[in-house]
């Protein structure tokens, strides 16, 4: 280490300089301490209704058709079975099962591709539609249920007030630190020193 420092091997290094600012924010969040009581705590989880909701969520299944020629013949197929009550008919296997609960528009999209969730939109429940077009294939999709968008119970969520709570307060403190040393130095954008 001696020997790197003679060498000025410190000097003018990005990732020596980032872990510097690291061990600088680690050593000052570590002396922070804050006392905050129920009150603080409620007015930031208000403040803060966002992160502490559900958002609008589906319950469905669906019937999967892989993409070939033929999946139009095979839709009309399902779709008159389904009609005529005549037995549930099968599609093709699907990766990751045939029933979905609760998943929101962003878990919606993960599974079966960006934008399929936009679908879902002005479904009507209890009822087939489509076919709608995933990355994978074909799909007619019957929701059984929609949970509404919903902001979770304060005590419910706590834990996770508290934490970003003290996040928050542990931000707003290494902003002030910055801003109390910042005039002591020239600040350079654009250019590496």
């Amino acid at each position: 280490y001696q020997e790197s420092l003679k060498l000025g091997l410190d000097k003018n290094d990005k990732i020596i300089k980032r872990r510097l600012i690291q061990k600088l924010e680690f050593f000052k969040e570590g002396g922070f301490i804050e006392n905050f009581n129920e009150a603080d705590l409620k007015k930031f989880y208000q403040d803060n209704l966002d992160i502490y909701k559900k958002n609008k969520r589906y319950s469905f299944q669906h019937i999967f058709l892989s993409k070939s020629e033929d999946n139009n013949e095979r839709i009309n197929m399902i779709l008159k079975d389904l009609i005529s009550d005549i037995e549930f008919p099968q599609g093709d296997p699907f990766i990751l099962g045939n029933s979905f609960v609760e998943r929101n528009f962003l878990e919606i999209d993960s599974d079966f591709g960006k934008g399929f969730s936009d679908n879902f939109i002005s479904l009507a429940i209890k009822k087939w539609s489509g076919p709608f077009e995933s990355t994978y294939g074909d799909h007619l999709i019957y929701i059984l249920e929609v949970f509404p968008e919903e902001i979770l119970p304060f005590e419910e969520v706590k834990q996770s007030v508290i934490k970003g709570y003290n996040n928050s307060l542990k931000e707003e403190a290494m902003k002030r630190y910055i801003y109390s040393v910042k005039n002591k130095y020239d600040v350079i954008i654009g250019e590496y020193r």
